[in-house]
C-alpha cells in the first residue's frame, strides 16, 4: 500500500467516523428528550452524592465509556494524519484497522434501544455480533502493532490485516450468543468470554515485550518508551470497554488518550530517526 493510498483511506475513515459519531450523539440526545424513550431512564442526577457518582456500577457511565471510545477513533485518525501524512510505518496500518474496530464495539450503544423493540430483538444479536467483530479485530491488531516492531514490511502488514479480517469475520460468525443476558456495561454475553479476555492480555504483553526485546537489539530508547505507552494504552482501552462506573470510565479515557498521543509522537520519533 502506497503513502497516498493510506492516507486517502485514513482521511475517509475519519470523516465516516466523525459524522456516524456526531449523528449517534445527536440520535442519542434526541431520544433522551422523548417521553418513553429507553435512554430517558439513565440519567446523572440519579446519584446522591460525589461517591455514588463515581463509584456505582451504572448503565449511564457504560453509555458514556461506549461513546468515548467512538469519538476515539476520528479524533486519532486525524491526530495520525497530521503526524504520519509523509511518514510510512506498518505500526501505522494496524492502528488504523484497530480504531475500526473500536469504532465498530461501540455500536453497542443501541442495545438499549432494541431491547425496547421487543419485536425487534434480533438486532440485539446482530450488534452483539458487529460488536465481537470489532472486538476480534482490535485484538489482533494489538498484537500486529507489536510485531511490525520487528519486521516493518508494509507489503506483510496488508497481507496480516487481510487475514485479521477474515478471522475476525469467522470468530464473529460462529460464536454462540446469548441475548437475554445484558451486562450493566451493555455486553451481550457471548461464549469464550474469559478466553477471549485472556488472549486480549496475552497479546498486549505479547507487544509490548517485542518492543523491549527489539529496543534491546537496536539499542533504541524510543522503542522504549513504545512499550509503555502500548502497555497503558492497551491496559485502559480494555477497562474502557467493560467499565460501568464513572471512576474507571474518565481514568481509563484520561490514561488511553494521553498514552494514544505519547505513542504516535514516540512512533513518529522513532521513524524519522530510524
Amino acid at each position: 500500500m502506497t503513502l497516498r493510498t493510506r492516507n486517502k483511506i485514513t482521511r475517509i475513515f475519519t470523516f465516516f467516523t466523525a459524522i456516524m459519531s456526531v449523528f449517534f450523539i445527536l440520535f442519542l440526545i434526541f431520544h433522551a428528550f422523548q417521553q418513553d424513550s429507553t435512554y430517558r431512564s439513565f440519567s446523572l442526577f440519579q446519584f446522591q452524592d460525589w461517591k455514588d457518582f463515581l463509584f456505582t456500577q451504572n448503565t449511564t457511565a457504560a453509555i458514556f465509556s461506549i461513546l468515548l471510545l467512538m469519538i476515539y477513533a476520528p479524533i486519532t485518525g486525524l491526530f495520525i494524519l497530521s503526524n504520519f501524512e509523509k511518514t510510512h510505518s506498518s505500526e501505522i496500518l494496524y492502528y488504523n484497522v484497530f480504531l475500526l474496530g473500536c469504532f465498530l464495539e461501540s455500536s453497542r450503544i443501541l442495545i438499549p434501544l432494541f431491547v425496547s423493540w421487543n419485536e425487534l430483538s434480533v438486532l440485539i444479536e446482530y450488534s452483539a455480533r458487529i460488536t465481537f467483530f470489532g472486538e476480534m479485530l482490535s485484538i489482533f491488531c494489538l498484537l500486529g502493532i507489536g510485531v511490525s516492531a520487528m519486521s516493518s514490511e508494509v507489503q506483510d502488514s496488508g497481507r496480516n490485516i487481510l487475514l485479521f479480517l477474515i478471522a475476525s469475520v469467522f470468530f464473529a460468525t460462529l460464536v454462540p450468543i446469548n441475548t437475554t443476558v445484558i451486562t450493566q456495561a451493555l455486553r451481550v454475553t457471548t461464549g469464550f468470554s474469559i478466553i477471549i479476555q485472556m488472549i486480549r492480555i496475552f497479546f498486549i504483553c505479547t507487544s509490548t515485550i517485542s518492543y523491549i526485546v527489539t529496543g534491546i537489539k537496536t539499542n533504541s530508547k524510543e522503542l522504549f518508551y513504545l512499550a509503555i505507552d502500548f502497555l497503558i494504552m492497551g491496559i485502559s482501552y480494555s477497562l474502557l470497554l467493560y467499565t460501568s462506573s464513572f471512576f474507571l470510565c474518565f481514568l481509563s479515557a484520561l490514561l488511553m488518550s494521553i498514552f494514544t498521543a505519547h505513542f504516535i509522537k514516540n512512533l513518529h520519533t522513532y521513524y524519522m530517526w530510524k
